[in-house]
């Protein structure tokens, strides 16, 4: 029911209540059957699901029920999301972030969480214990909703002539590889797009960048 991309209310009730089932049936099983489903929503195209993804998955670092190996496979694709237009989204994957380093504990936190934090953040963070105010301070600005709009157009167009209609049921590695080039790339189109605009040499209206990004007509 996952795939059926059309019920996101369907997609954001299992984010809401799946941790209560988690409890239930234990570790294993959580980790083996219903985490690559929580991955998944990571890459919602609703808002909702995503944040109650990541709500449901620190849920679960609170409850004990993910190994140290299954919360640093969790982390890897919630930290993009720290550049995401939402500020709700973006707290969500703070308080994710803070659970998984709380729970693992100061040093393996400094050596397994600390060094896949630190690309979204603009200065070191070396020496310090991870928190949500030394996040919220060091982390950098979030894109611009035009520039994601914009980057999940372009990639939504190009995916669907090159993908099968099961593309949300390809394995996690997939969707958190996808989820991370886009990350990059749409900071990085950004940082462009504001050069360019303030260019003095800048006389036209729309850069060469953004028309190479819209779809042509």
């Amino acid at each position: 029911f996952l795939n059926d991309r059309k019920c996101w209310a369907l997609r954001a009730a299992f984010c809401r209540v799946i941790g209560a089932v988690c409890a239930f049936v234990g570790k294993g099983a959580t980790a083996k059957f219903i985490l690559p489903c929580i991955l998944n929503t990571l890459t919602d195209v609703e808002e909702q699901v995503i944040g109650g993804a990541l709500r449901c998955l620190s849920t679960l670092v609170q409850l004990e029920l993910l190994t140290a190996h299954s919360q640093l496979e969790v982390l890897r694709p919630s930290l993009p999301l720290l550049h995401h237009p939402s500020v709700w989204i973006r707290e969500a994957a703070i308080s994710l972030i803070v659970s998984i380093a709380r729970f693992l504990g100061s040093i393996d936190a400094a050596v397994f969480v600390l060094p896949m934090l630190q690309p979204f953040m603009r200065f070191s963070l070396l020496g310090e214990e991870i928190s949500a105010v030394l996040i919220r301070l060091a982390m950098a600005p979030p894109l611009a909703r035009n520039v994601f709009k914009l980057f999940v157009n372009k990639i939504t167009s190009e995916k669907n002539e090159s993908i099968s209609p099961n593309r949300f049921s390809e394995s996690g590695s997939n969707v958190i590889d996808s989820t991370l080039d886009f990350c990059d790339d749409a900071f990085d189109v950004e940082n462009d797009l504001i050069a360019e605009n303030s260019s003095p040499d800048n006389s036209c209206g729309k850069s060469k960048l953004h028309r190479s990004l819209t779809p042509s007509e």
